[in-house]
């Protein structure tokens, strides 16, 4: 098993679906925040850590390969399900909402103003 490709396969296809940017696993884990769950960012620092052992050949025996395997099954069901367009237009959705309250706290400062001044006397 390959470490190396299948922690940059994962952090490819996870900044990807998840819309964040980064080179490696543990850039894009941590740039995830909360788009991630936490139980998954539990799996992937599972991966991470086993990549840290790899490299060292004394070390890299010690790397639990079925451990490693059942968390990146478990990355990949996540992305599997996971609907990049959903979270889009969630996204989209959230930053209207953002924009039309600050309409909407404008129109009343500005009316508030106009009522001070005697506008609508």
């Amino acid at each position: 098993m390959d470490l190396d490709r299948t922690t940059r396969d994962l952090a490819e296809r996870m900044a990807t679906q998840l819309r964040v940017k980064g080179t490696d696993l543990t850039d894009v884990v941590s740039r995830a925040g909360r788009k991630l769950p936490r139980r998954l960012r539990a799996e992937a620092t599972v991966l991470i850590e086993a990549q840290a052992l790899a490299r060292n050949p004394k070390l890299g025996r010690r790397v639990d390969q079925a451990r490693v395997l059942k968390a990146e099954r478990r990355l990949r069901a996540y992305l599997d399900r996971l609907d990049s367009g959903s979270e889009k237009r969630a996204e989209i959705l959230d930053r209207l909402a953002a924009v039309g309250f600050v309409v909407l706290v404008v129109a009343g400062v500005l009316f508030y103003v106009l009522v001070q001044q005697g506008a609508f006397r």
